[in-house]
Formats: structure tokens, C-alpha cells, sequence
């Protein structure tokens, strides 16, 4: 636990540029997940509707902003595009 948050420096994903493009980045990386397993799994969940954003700049985790994630969009494009071809675990 920290009193200023979990600052893990991570690169956040461009939703809105991911959308216009139909999602194909998470399309073609759960179709090859499939292709080696039955199921898979996604780790932090919850960012999928909203997460977290914190400036590169800040040195805590403190000063940052809710953000709106991909939400249902992306899973009814993978649905679309991959049917029923496995399974989702969510972490």
C-alpha cells in the first residue's frame, strides 16, 4: 500500500483512436490468443470502464483524472469479429 497511489508508469491505450479503427489491435491478438488456448485472461478488468490517468509528469499517483474506457464497445467488436471462439477470464 502507498499513501500516494500506484504510480506504474505505463503507457495508456488511445481508446478513441482504437475505436475508429474497429478495435483490430485487440481483435488479432485475441484471435491469436485463441488459436494457442481455450480461454484467456485479462488482467485489471475494471480499466475497461474506466481507469485511472495520471501526466508522465507527476511524480505520484495523486493528481490524475477518471477516464471513460472502451466499455462494451470493444467486447461487442470482439463478439462480432470472433463469435464464440473462447473464453474471457477477468482478473
Amino acid at each position: 500500500f502507498s499513501k500516494t497511489g500506484q504510480l506504474w508508469g505505463n503507457p495508456l491505450y488511445d481508446w478513441k483512436a482504437q475505436k475508429a479503427d474497429g478495435f483490430k489491435w485487440w481483435i488479432r491478438r485475441l484471435d491469436r490468443a485463441f488459436d494457442l488456448y481455450d480461454e484467456t485472461r485479462v488482467d485489471h478488468f475494471r480499466g475497461f470502464a474506466g481507469y485511472w490517468s495520471v501526466s508522465s509528469e507527476e511524480e505520484t499517483a495523486m493528481v490524475g483524472t477518471w477516464r471513460q474506457g472502451p466499455g462494451t464497445d470493444l467486447f461487442d467488436a470482439l463478439r462480432a469479429s470472433l463469435g464464440d471462439r473462447g473464453e474471457i477470464m477477468a482478473e
